[in-house]
């Protein structure tokens, strides 16, 4: 290590010595004369074995506390020093809703913190492996063009999937928005005005009764075991109750967790018109996790023809109303667990059926809003809850009556219509 800095001394923590003689890591000890007094000083640890690094950390540090009259600070209570790893610790505080950012709590998931995380390790974990970069003490207000242009061509080299990396892009200028509003770092987003990568548009598919049906009929205990993890885990993908989980996600059509979460309380039955229909009521969880109000947003689901026939079958006669689940009433997994055990054995029956069209269990409600869309035409967003016709949809649209573009839903059969 060099030292050409008055006051910038090299330190072992270790044996608590400047310019020591010691094997043990070393950092750097700066320690700066206070203007007016004969022996007063201020010493701060930077934690970096960089000479570079140190070197402006000390000077801003100096720097500082001129301004200051030479009162006691941190290195955190710097804005501009303020380090990588600290921003990453403080951003995840943020998005929690921790401590001093309990006010910006918002109704964020685990799974979407751990998500935006991982997006941003990942580029400082490749700007660590091209420039050396210590996260532990180089300031984040540091980063600018050179680096996210590095970022942007370690995604060439790496051949990362466009949509993927575009979700990265998106992560990892939040942490930038959050250290300049809530940190008080004075710098400019280095990601604010980056171009996305374009993103070939995927044809939209839907699942045919063939297909549907060959997958059902591909379902038993039989050779049923696949390797899934990291650590290549063998699990059997089958379960009871496995084809009605299937059949319950095409005829009602909406997002995995609502339907497999799905219980017979959430049935409710309508007469109208000396008629009699039936309507599934849940909270739309999509919505509710990004409202802001704190309000829940409940969506509807007609019971046509297909589902009422399955649960007929299920006993809805003998169940509705109960605080029971629809599907796999005895589970013995946590939610998160069966959720992905169902996404698993739909592609690994697909697999077993022979089907060789890119498919997977999403694909059964977009076969759901098809079919909706081909009865219904512009007026599908009403059943299936989408934007569009917002203003009566929020406001106006009572659930629990069943409006004409549902009463025609009764009259048709989902099956026959994908034969």
């Amino acid at each position: 290590m060099k030292n050409k800095i008055a006051g910038l001394k090299v330190f072992c923590e270790t044996c608590k010595k400047e310019n020591p003689k010691c094997s043990h890591k070393k950092i750097y000890r700066g320690r700066i004369h206070v203007t007016g007094t004969k022996n007063k000083v201020r010493i701060n640890l930077f934690k970096t074995d960089k000479y570079e690094d140190a070197v402006i950390q000390f000077l801003k540090f100096k720097q500082i506390l001129k301004k200051t009259n030479y009162e006691r600070i941190t290195l955190d209570n710097i804005p501009s020093l303020l380090t990588i790893r600290k921003s990453i610790d403080e951003f995840k505080k943020f998005l929690n809703g921790d401590g001093q950012y309990i006010q910006y709590k918002k109704n964020r998931t685990q799974a979407y913190v751990k998500q935006v995380s991982s997006h941003i390790n990942t580029f400082f974990k490749v700007l660590k492996e091209k420039q050396n970069m210590n996260i532990e003490s180089y300031p984040i207000s540091r980063i600018g063009k050179k680096e996210v242009s590095l970022f942007y061509d370690w995604r060439l080299e790496s051949n990362m999937n466009p949509s993927y990396f575009n979700k990265h892009i998106a992560s990892i200028k939040l942490i930038f928005d959050f250290v300049i509003r809530h940190k008080q770092i004075n710098m400019v987003n280095p990601f604010i005005d980056v171009v996305r990568i374009p993103v070939e548009a995927k044809e939209i598919t839907s699942v045919t009764l063939a297909e549907f049906n060959s997958i059902l009929n591909s379902i038993s205990g039989v050779d049923s075991f696949m390797c899934v993890g990291a650590n290549s885990q063998r699990k059997n993908m089958y379960f009871n109750g496995i084809k009605e989980a299937f059949k319950l996600l095409l005829f009602v059509g909406g997002r995995l967790e609502e339907v497999l979460n799905l219980k017979w309380s959430d049935i409710i039955k309508i007469e109208q018109n000396e008629s009699v229909f039936h309507k599934i009521i849940v909270k739309d969880l999509k919505v509710n996790r990004i409202k802001k109000n704190g309000s829940s947003k409940l969506k509807s689901t007609i019971v046509h023809a297909d589902l009422m026939n399955l649960l007929i079958d299920l006993g809805l006669h003998q169940k509705i109303g109960k605080d029971e689940y629809i599907i796999c009433p005895d589970r013995t997994r946590n939610n998160k667990n069966f959720i992905s055990l169902v996404s698993k054995s739909f592609s690994f029956f697909r697999d077993k059926a022979g089907v060789r069209k890119d498919i997977s269990i999403k694909h059964l409600r977009k076969t759901y809003i098809t079919w909706v869309n081909s009865i219904n035409g512009y007026g599908a967003h009403i059943i299936t809850g989408h934007s569009g016709y917002e203003i009566l949809d929020n406001h106006y649209i009572n659930p629990n009556v069943v409006n004409g573009l549902e009463m025609n839903l009764v009259k048709y059969s989902l099956i026959e219509s994908l034969s």
